[in-house]
């Protein structure tokens, strides 16, 4: 059984930035297995494979669940924060899946938290959020970021005839 680095471990951090896998040795240059260089070049060789992005695989997901005849297809998203950006994954799943044949007969924005302002005897603005605020939406916000206050909720169907 043999566990090749992930694509990013060849190019990121840890050992391969490091250049050190194991105690030196007089081969310590040659005992790099686990660089990209090492690895042969052939088709299926498993540290060279690139995973599907996150939109490929679900356009397979959904794909199937149309050729499959789920209909109503109801899904939910919550948008997440990129690079101190809120990413629309609600507005882009809602896309994909008109692409793939669905027609969307509703789509809710449910209110997660609410951030409250408060001004201080000093002339500051105290910031608190009220309601279901996830992990990493605590993270994002401790981090300054923002963040999106709802989820989406898509109900789509598949229309007669198709």
């Amino acid at each position: 059984v043999t566990s090749p680095p992930y694509m990013g471990a060849q190019t990121g951090g840890g050992i391969a930035k490091n250049g050190n896998d194991g105690p030196p040795g007089k081969d310590e240059v040659q005992n790099r297995t686990y660089m990209a260089e090492n690895h042969g070049s052939t088709e299926g060789q498993l540290g060279a494979q690139k995973p599907p992005t996150y939109w490929e695989a679900m356009r397979t997901v959904y794909t199937e669940a149309f050729r499959c005849g789920i209909s109503p297809l109801v899904i939910v998203t919550k948008d997440p924060t990129r690079n101190k950006a809120i990413v629309p994954l609600g507005a882009r799943t809602a896309h994909l899946i008109e692409e793939i044949g669905y027609q969307i007969v509703d789509y809710h924005r449910a209110v997660l938290f609410e951030e409250r302002k408060q001004a201080t005897l000093d002339g500051d603005v105290k910031k608190s959020v009220s309601g279901r605020v996830s992990f990493f939406k605590r993270l994002s916000i401790a981090k300054g970021s923002p963040a999106a206050r709802w989820e989406d909720v898509l109900v789509a169907v598949i229309p007669e005839g198709s």
